[in-house]
């Protein structure tokens, strides 16, 4: 039966609304985040308004599971009548509806006879298969989906299993999902035998390579003997038939490419327009020594948003895309994932889903002009200057630290009139500059990779004589680094660098003013550092918000330093997450120790940590330390000193409502 509504209402209706929408735009990190931040609502307005949210359609696959848990806490009230008119409301989407029947069953299993009524069949199967739907859709991002999907569907009753399959599978062709990448999860679940006819048959109208080792995988684990036969029976069939007409790979993609940045890292995003007008996505970021860096794959897209996607990675990478076929660019994928593998390093798993999608279509070879012509100062600074190279290339702080420190040039005594000598001419700074750099293989490697990688780029643009420009340039750097003219291009952007990185980056941190992105940010950031090291905290401590705030500070002033002060080195974000993290548990623990922060004890161990967790520079990880704790230092003066809340003296006391706030009590 449905739960009585015991909640005070206290809260306002235009208070509780935000409280919802902050929960939808922030999600609850554990039930105790959920119940907290709920704490204050009006169950009654709360109700209403998740109502209005589902009937005006906002009810995405990943919101379904929030939703239900609202309903749990707030119960169903009165709003059970409310709740069967969005399920027979055939206006609404079938998400949104499926939603709806799904908190009815949850709170009172009694409504199952009257919804029966209510909907014809066809409707019925159509409901109760949309969760199932967005998670098999799900599985081309995510290949842990498939297991969710297997316990799903164990709990469907045996004669509903077979009608439910086929409407999956006519979102799964919707959606232009290999039957092998959605069916692999259900195929190896031993407790869904009566799926494998269907599944088998529908890896044989795949009828691909792919089909034939998903098959020939599975035949090894199953040990019925009924089972064996029916996989060995498809497998003959479908090794005749690609014997006899060998299938070929799709090109049915369009797929952009970026020129490189200044670290030698380029992406490459793929967009597949699918029969059921959505748009799948898949990006890989991907680096010119051949190393796969990082990768995913976006599902139920718009057909814009490949365009937008790639005006982001352009802003923030400082390059340009250009369009191709899929064809032309997946020369580039395959020879970055061999020499991934051939170097001895792992393919990253969050790449794992991207390549497995690009590996579904053709690759064409790409060709090369000759080196041909004369390379000029004059035609490299003007190529250099265009959009695809952004604010110019330049050698990284790690390749300078390793460089050797350039001798002193020799004393000269000053010519006379009678030595008739002329004076020695100084040796430019960018010269000792290269010459140092020369002693450095991998800044060669690099540098020449690069060049070779936008003669690809033009290559692929159809831009012929920009592509005999950039291997003239890779030849030169490999002749003779040191005196080569994109050498010297490069150590004059460099210096022109170096001229404003440290007190620019160090004051952009101290200022406490992020960008308009860690503005945006910032709520999300602070609940991924909840999520991840508070997660089985259900009653914090102020020892516990300390922590959580001073990481939440050290976060945004690493992100803000890094955004000023560029490396090859720049750590994945969730290094900066650990980082910052245990940066703010050694200035708490300090803080609490000595009853007053003490820099200069810290100033050392930190930069060597911020060293060996985000694998930088020694220069940078000393900066990020020094500008990490300097505000942090600066946070506890100002915020820490006359927050009510008072952690440092109450260092034990229950704060789950500041905790499970989006924001620190502080800055209300």
């Amino acid at each position: 039966m449905p739960r009585k509504d015991n909640k005070t209402s206290w809260a306002s209706t235009a208070r509780t609304k935000q409280i919802i929408a902050d929960l939808f735009v922030h999600p609850p990190v554990s039930h105790a985040d959920l119940q907290q931040r709920l704490g204050v609502a009006s169950a009654l307005d709360a109700r209403k308004y998740l109502l209005d949210r589902m009937r005006s359609g906002q009810v995405e696959s990943t919101d379904v599971e929030l939703y239900g848990d609202l309903f749990h806490i707030l119960g169903l009230g009165g709003e059970a009548e409310s709740l069967l008119g969005l399920v027979g409301d055939a206006a609404l989407d079938l998400r949104t509806r499926s939603c709806a029947m799904g908190i009815l069953l949850s709170e009172d299993a009694s409504f199952a006879p009257r919804l029966q009524e209510q909907l014809t069949p066809e409707e019925m199967l159509q409901i109760i298969a949309q969760p199932l739907s967005d998670a098999l859709i799900r599985i081309e991002s995510d290949p842990a989906e498939g297991e969710g999907l297997a316990t799903m569907l164990s709990a469907i009753p045996g004669d509903m299993m077979m009608l439910l399959f086929d409407e999956l599978d006519r979102w799964r062709i919707g959606a232009g999902i290999a039957a092998s990448v959605a069916y692999e999860a259900l195929l190896r679940n031993k407790s869904l035998p009566m799926l494998l006819p269907k599944i088998v048959e529908t890896l044989l109208l795949q009828g691909d390579e792919d089909a034939v080792t998903l098959l020939e995988s599975v035949r090894a684990e199953v040990t019925e003997r009924t089972q064996q036969r029916l996989i060995q029976g498809a497998l003959l069939r479908l090794r005749t038939r690609l014997l006899d007409d060998h299938k070929t790979k799709s090109t049915a993609a369009v797929g952009f490419v970026s020129g490189c940045d200044t670290l030698g890292c380029y992406v490459i995003v793929a967009r597949r327009e699918n029969p059921d007008q959505t748009t799948t996505l898949a990006v890989v970021c991907l680096h010119v020594s051949g190393e796969v860096r990082s990768g995913y794959v976006l599902t139920g897209q718009s057909s814009e948003r490949a365009q937008s996607l790639c005006q982001e990675v352009a802003s923030e990478s400082g390059t340009r895309f250009i369009e191709a076929p899929i064809a032309k660019l997946m020369p580039l994928v395959e020879n970055a994932a061999e020499k991934t593998l051939l170097g001895g390093r792992q393919v990253p798993v969050e790449a794992l889903t991207a390549l497995r999608f690009l590996s579904r279509f053709a690759s064409e070879p790409l060709h090369l002009p000759e080196a041909a012509g004369r390379l000029t100062l004059t035609a490299l600074r003007a190529l250099l200057s265009r959009p695809e190279f952004g604010d110019g290339w330049r050698f990284t702080q790690s390749e300078l630290d390793k460089a050797p420190a350039p001798k002193a040039a020799p004393r000269t005594r000053r010519a006379t009139k009678t030595d008739g000598a002329p004076p020695t001419k100084p040796v430019p700074r960018w010269q000792l500059m290269a010459i140092a750099l020369s002693h450095n293989p991998a800044t060669k490697q690099r540098l020449s990779s690069m060049a070779r990688h936008m003669a690809r780029y033009y290559v692929i643009a159809g831009e012929p004589e920009p592509a005999k420009l950039c291997l003239l340039a890779a030849a030169d750097v490999e002749k003779d680094f040191a005196h080569s003219r994109l050498v010297q291009i490069l150590a004059q952007h460099t210096i022109e660098w170096l001229g404003g990185l440290a007190d620019g980056a160090l004051h952009h941190a101290q200022s406490g003013q992020g960008s308009s992105l860690i503005s945006a940010d910032r709520l999300s950031w602070r609940q991924q550092l909840k999520g991840r090291f508070f997660a089985g905290v259900e009653k914090p401590t102020s020892h516990d918000l300390l922590a959580l705030d001073y990481a939440d500070e050290a976060l945004q002033t690493i992100v803000a330093t890094l955004s000023c002060a560029p490396s090859e080195e720049w750590p994945r974000f969730e290094l900066q997450q650990q980082t910052a993290f245990e940066l703010a548990v050694a200035f708490r623990d300090q803080l609490i120790r000595q009853r007053g922060p003490s820099l200069s004890r810290l100033l050392t161990q930190s930069s060597r940590l911020v060293e060996q967790t985000m694998k930088v520079s020694r220069s940078l990880a000393g900066l990020l330390s020094s500008a990490v704790l300097t505000r942090l230092a600066g946070f506890a003066g100002e915020v820490c000193s006359t927050c009510k809340v008072d952690c440092l003296n109450h260092i034990h006391s229950n704060v789950s409502r500041e905790f499970f706030s989006l924001d620190h009590p502080g800055r209300k």
